[in-house]
């Protein structure tokens, strides 16, 4: 391996080790998908991975243009939706579980690209009373 190639791949596989690693902080547990291709995901998260990291894994999930995709990221141990979310029949039952059903844990993180593309991500510890915050 000559030197221009090293100068190249090492900072490749140490950008990769990190992204691995980072990633696995993360699991998703509850996966909503309508014949629209709306998407809600709900996240397990291990230890405090913070806002930035939890914003850049929900930028990573899918998103399809003129759509919904809504991310939820609960502490490890959290009571949340797994099967509820995987099951709804739709967006809006999927929703309903979401915020309405007691007993299920508050989300730390909230992270909504809407319809027109825009997003938001909320930190739900710092603005609890935010639309996107149970």
């Amino acid at each position: 391996m000559n030197l221009r190639t090293m100068i190249v791949a090492v900072p490749l596989c140490l950008l990769l080790a990190a992204s691995v690693a980072w990633a696995s902080d993360f699991r998703i547990k509850g996966y909503f998908k309508d014949r629209a291709t709306n998407r809600i995901f709900t996240i397990e998260y291990r230890g405090d991975p913070g806002a930035d990291q939890a914003r850049r894994y929900a930028e990573q999930r899918p998103y399809a243009a003129g759509q919904m995709t809504a991310v939820y990221f609960y502490p490890a141990g959290s009571r949340m939706p797994v099967d509820g979310i995987t099951r709804a029949k739709n967006l809006f039952d999927a929703n309903r579980i979401l915020y309405d059903v007691p007993g299920l844990a508050a989300w730390r993180y909230a992270y909504m690209r809407g319809f027109d593309g825009r997003s938001q991500f909320v930190d739900c510890l710092e603005s609890a009373g935010h639309d996107l915050c149970r």
